[in-house]
């Protein structure tokens, strides 16, 4: 009997009686960039995923793509979920059309473009189409661009690997030879059906980091959009609980509240009815460690 309990013991403490990890998630974002060649009418596709870059040196031709300027880039973008254990709240999708080189990953850069959850699955596939300008200012030079990636910026999935989650970056060049007769009428982009309609702006962005010595940040925003506000808030150790307020500065009172692990959501609706000025997000947390995360603020029609 002490044989079995101190092997027991050993077992367990050693790892050879444990949880698999193919119980848990694993995602990786796979994306394909694609368009239509202005002269010859043949498509170009490149496609990668993050566990063949996450960062790392690019070999040859793909960090240099070039890419006629005026055509219509296409994004596809999908997560897989490598574990056997699916997601139900899912994973949220960032992108960034020109990614900063200096940062890796980009832990504080705004995104140009978020995919967050509303309903499961929600980010599981999209597309996002830019039109590649000559002039665009890109960080390393006048019309190039760095594409980059990134599903559960924020860690707020337990993931397998969290080293496989970002792609990039896809640096695209504009051809220098190619002379452009004629560019297509650019087609209407089709309206996904899983994402809900945005209006300009989409979102704004405001990051925080919570600590003992300053358990609480307040941000403020002025609200003036005819539509719907939807606040998600992610962190890194999401396991760690804060507490979240929206509200009303203007007739000062509480719009909502909420608080556990991430992520979490606040809601106001009929913003356009409600004659609110300024608005604010309260988020706190009574835990000793350093807590850092971002608030994003949406207007949903």
């Amino acid at each position: 009997m002490g044989l079995i309990l101190v092997c027991l013991i050993f077992c367990v403490s050693t790892g050879f009686i444990s949880s698999s990890d193919s119980d848990m998630q694993d995602a990786i974002l796979v994306v394909t960039l694609s368009y239509t060649h202005p002269q010859t009418g043949e498509k170009v596709t490149f496609k990668t995923d993050s566990q063949q870059t996450n960062g790392a040196e690019w070999p040859g031709s793909a960090k240099n793509w070039s890419v006629p300027p005026g055509v219509e880039l296409t994004i596809d973008m999908e997560y897989q979920n490598l574990g056997d254990n699916p997601s139900s709240d899912g994973f949220s999708v960032d992108l960034w059309f020109d990614w900063n080189k200096n940062q890796y990953p980009p832990d504080t850069e705004d995104a140009d473009y978020v995919c967050l959850e509303e309903d499961p699955g929600d980010c599981r596939r999209f597309t996002k189409t830019i039109t590649i300008e000559p002039d665009f200012p890109g960080k390393d030079g006048t019309g190039i661009y760095n594409i980059a990636a990134w599903v559960d910026r924020f860690d707020t999935q337990t993931e397998v690997s969290e080293d496989n989650n970002f792609v990039g970056p896809i640096q695209m060049k504009k051809s220098a030879t190619l002379k452009i007769r004629k560019i297509k009428p650019v087609k209407p982009v089709k309206k996904l059906p899983l994402l809900k309609q945005l209006i300009k702006p989409e979102f704004q962005t405001f990051h925080f980091q919570l600590q003992s010595s300053k358990a609480k940040q307040s941000f403020s925003f002025a609200p003036n959009q005819p539509a719907n506000v939807h606040i998600k808030i992610e962190w890194r150790n999401g396991n760690v609980p804060i507490q979240a307020i929206l509200r009303d500065e203007t007739h000062a009172r509480i719009l909502d509240r909420t608080k556990g692990s991430a992520p979490l959501d606040l809601h106001f609706k009929q913003l356009k009815k409600s004659g609110i000025e300024k608005m604010s997000v309260l988020v706190s947390s009574n835990s000793p460690g350093i807590t850092a995360g971002r608030i994003i603020v949406r207007y949903l029609k």
